[in-house]
């Protein structure tokens, strides 16, 4: 059984996640952030692509108790990155032919691809394997579009924040998008809510 997965991200009114330089840029309110911790603690497991690591170098680690995992199909999380720092322990989801040298308590493995990217849907089996109940997915566009597409979520909350980035900046779903109707991605709304600079929305996976 697969962990309970809540995908959490924060854009701009037009769905961006970063500038267009792709530098990082909050976009989550005091209020909001105050929300995204208490997120991280409730969770067993949290998940990025190398992408974020590699232009944000976030720790993910709201407490020692919490998985690390890193979906990264060629092996391009650096040595010095925070996440390979431990504790708390951290899986690097590689695809079926990179390797790479990794330090005591970080876990390597190797998946099928899935497309581009290795096979979500394998990783999820190895985290329920691993006795963790939900898991929480931060970015960036690429990973989440990929949960998205292919229903392997239960819960998507997302801070609009009350800025605007424009230009071609990466979306909260990159990708190939859709290009029928039936490719586009059904929710279904939870709720709205009001936070300090932004709103916040809440959907459940339909399916």
């Amino acid at each position: 059984m697969r962990p309970y997965v809540t995908i959490n991200a924060a854009m701009s009114l037009d769905g961006r996640l970063a500038l267009n330089t792709g530098e990082q840029t909050r976009l989550s309110s005091d209020e909001d952030m105050a929300r995204v911790k208490e997120l991280r603690n409730s969770v067993g497991a949290i998940l990025v692509g190398v992408g974020t690591v590699i232009s944000d170098d976030p720790r993910l680690s709201p407490n020692e108790d919490v998985v690390r995992i890193v979906l990264d199909t060629n092996g391009r999380t650096p040595e010095d990155a925070l996440v390979m720092k431990a504790p708390p322990r951290t899986l690097i989801a590689l695809g079926p032919t990179a390797s790479m040298d990794a330090p005591e308590g970080v876990i390597v493995r190797n998946y099928p691809l899935d497309g581009d990217l290795v096979d979500i849907r394998m990783v999820l089996r190895d985290l329920g394997a691993m006795d963790i109940r939900e898991m929480l997915v931060e970015g960036g566009g690429t990973v989440i579009s990929e949960f998205l597409r292919r229903g392997l979520f239960d819960v998507l909350q997302v801070f609009v924040a009350d800025r605007i980035i424009g230009g071609k900046a990466v979306s909260l779903a990159t990708g190939e998008g859709a290009f029928t109707m039936d490719d586009m991605v059904d929710l279904e709304f939870v709720e709205s809510r009001r936070l300090d600079g932004g709103v916040l929305l809440v959907y459940r996976c339909p399916g």
